[in-house]
């Protein structure tokens, strides 16, 4: 088995194990792939086509890039590739850069405001689309950044759902690569040469905090190996009674004398 084989092997299982944990495919689904054209999302269109002619469950996918309209912008070889690959994929074309510079002030950080509006594309397309699920490339080391960043910078314990419905729209948003690990996602963009799309003139400001987080939890992996292990463990294993959070646990309606069964874990 190639090395190629073996990381594809690997995408597969991990994304599979995902899809039936969380229920995420339905029979007879009509996925869009938010598709970027950075590795998550390559990584993630040509995992689901793969399970797709496999799996037991009919479904069919269609990949689909908000061109925000940057300048300079080429999706050309995005393109080939994907014609090459013979998927099938849409490219909507908006004035979503033009926007931003109408609406924002030179010092605001347009980051927030083009991920609405890119979202608000896809969302409206997968409503007149057809599309029964929208399928995101976030991978297991998103969900504890964004983990960190909400409990650092909004005082929220929160990360990344694998599936939800999305609310005014009722089609399915799901994450099948939670479980996979950037790294290997990495190793396959490498392994398939794909052509990335990584144009943003405001990257540095939209990866800011996120890198720092990115960079935190390297730190704390050099002293502690299994760290990101046992955090993802964590978003799965929630004792809310031992929070502050009075609509998960009813603290006022606990009688005199309850023992609450502290142990010494921490």
């Amino acid at each position: 088995m190639t090395i190629l084989q073996k990381t594809e092997k690997a995408l597969d299982s991990h994304v599979g194990k995902a899809i039936i944990k969380y229920g995420m495919i339905r029979p007879n689904d009509v996925i869009m792939v938010a598709f970027s054209g950075g590795k998550d999302s390559w990584a993630l269109l040509f995992t689901l086509r793969r399970l797709m002619e496999k799996a037991p469950v009919k479904f069919s996918i269609k990949a689909v890039h908000v061109d925000v309209g940057f300048p300079g912008t080429d999706t050309a070889p995005i393109e080939e590739y994907l014609d090459y690959h013979k998927f099938d994929y849409e490219i909507l074309r908006t004035g979503i850069y033009k926007l931003t510079k109408m609406k924002l002030s030179p010092d605001q950080n347009p980051c927030p405001f083009c991920a609405r509006m890119r979202r608000g594309a896809l969302y409206g397309r997968a409503n007149g689309g057809g599309f029964t699920t929208i399928a995101l490339g976030h991978h297991r080391e998103d969900l504890l950044e964004t983990l960190l960043m909400n409990l650092f910078f909004n005082g929220l314990l929160r990360a990344m759902a694998p599936r939800y419905v999305a609310k005014d729209y009722g089609y399915a948003v799901i994450r099948p690569m939670v479980f996979v690990e950037e790294r290997l996602i990495s190793r396959y963009a490498r392994l398939m040469d794909f052509p990335i799309v990584d144009i943003c003139p405001h990257k540095a400001k939209a990866v800011g905090k996120r890198s720092e987080m990115k960079e935190l939890i390297s730190n704390l992996e050099r002293k502690y190996p299994k760290i990101k292990k046992i955090m993802f463990r964590a978003l799965g294993n929630v004792d809310a009674d031992h929070l502050m959070d009075e609509t998960l646990y009813g603290f006022k309606s606990l009688g005199d004398g309850i023992d609450v069964n502290e142990d010494s874990r921490c």
